[in-house]
């Protein structure tokens, strides 16, 4: 029996030569708050996606010195080809309303980059491999970048683990600038000033958020394995980021439908953790149901680290009874 997050008490009776009945009591750890996940958006890779206004909260560069900042999201694509996750990018309003990236390429690598106004420069890290392959199901995406100009580190991690990549500096960088720019969920724009173009992310996007600090890698896992990062193989997924150790550095938070306000149509998606709410636009759909439940791993038959709203939810102070036969 495999109880994360919880205290488990054991007790049988019975003749030990035969059969037994033992009793399992599970008593939920009340630091780990009531959580549900079983909702996200669905995007229909033609003209959908989300949008939050300009706020200083979500520029990480002054134009003299970048700050470190960190990109949280889960994914679903159905096309990994040129997939925008989050972009704080205008280029085709001007080109000095661009400042960094995550995103797909055409040739479906990962691709996270930070921009120089100024000298029209960027830092940018391009992985190694393809993620073709991840297309149809649930991963977790983190990436990171230090307060470095022309040293800077960035890095993505892929469920948790670090991916393998190239940082290149194109031309000389110094560091982003505090711009105009919106910051786009689902769409990027590939154009130029006075010529945009758009390209939208076609498959489904859950639980994203953006934190004013470079998180680590056991900081990263935490946000992949949930509330109780114990290790691959452990199910988990999503927990809630008021008890993540970097909570006080996380900038903003939206989570497509499981948020405290967010509509049911997903035209407006609640920041749960400042004001930089998201307005959805060209009508994104809401999925929901266990079938799009964001999990970490697989859970096994008899493992219980994450119950769907759609049966059961997870509650502090909860006892629960397992009672089994076994047959020596």
């Amino acid at each position: 029996i495999d109880f994360d997050d919880a205290e488990t008490r054991l007790t049988s009776s019975g003749d030990y030569g035969g059969a037994f009945t033992a009793t399992a009591y599970q008593y939920y750890n009340a630091s780990y708050p009531s959580f549900e996940n079983d909702k996200a958006a669905s995007l229909n890779g033609t003209n959908e996606y989300f949008q939050a206004s300009d706020d200083a909260s979500l520029s990480f560069g002054d134009a003299s010195n970048d700050s470190a900042f960190s990109i949280s999201a889960w994914i679903k694509m159905t096309d990994a080809t040129s997939f925008p996750i989050v972009a704080k990018h205008e280029p085709g309003t001007a080109t000095t309303t661009v400042e960094y990236k995550l995103v797909t390429l055409s040739n479906d690598k990962l691709y996270f980059y930070t921009y120089d106004n100024a000298t029209g420069n960027s830092m940018k890290f391009l992985s190694d491999s393809a993620l073709t392959s991840y297309e149809g199901q649930w991963i977790h995406l983190v990436a990171t970048a230090d307060p470095g100009g022309d040293t800077k580190v960035m890095k993505v991690y892929l469920n948790g683990e670090s991916l393998a990549g190239t940082v290149a500096e194109a031309g000389t960088y110094v560091a982003m600038h505090n711009t105009a720019a919106k910051l786009f969920i689902g769409r990027d724009d590939l154009g130029s000033a006075g010529s945009s173009n758009f390209f939208y992310a076609d498959g489904a996007i859950d639980e994203v958020s953006i934190w004013g600090t470079e998180l680590t890698p056991s900081e990263v896992q935490h946000l992949f394995y949930g509330e109780s990062p114990s290790g691959p193989g452990n199910p988990g997924g999503p927990g809630a980021l008021d008890i993540h150790p970097q909570y006080s550095n996380l900038v903003s938070w939206w989570r497509f439908g499981d948020g405290s306000g967010d509509a049911a149509d997903l035209s407006s998606v609640v920041d749960q953790k400042s004001s930089n709410n998201l307005t959805g636009q060209n009508s994104p759909s809401l999925i929901s149901g266990a079938g799009n439940v964001v999990t970490s791993s697989t859970p096994t038959a008899n493992s219980l680290s994450y119950i769907p709203a759609a049966t059961n939810s997870l509650v502090t102070g909860a006892m629960m009874t397992i009672e089994t036969e076994i047959i020596f």
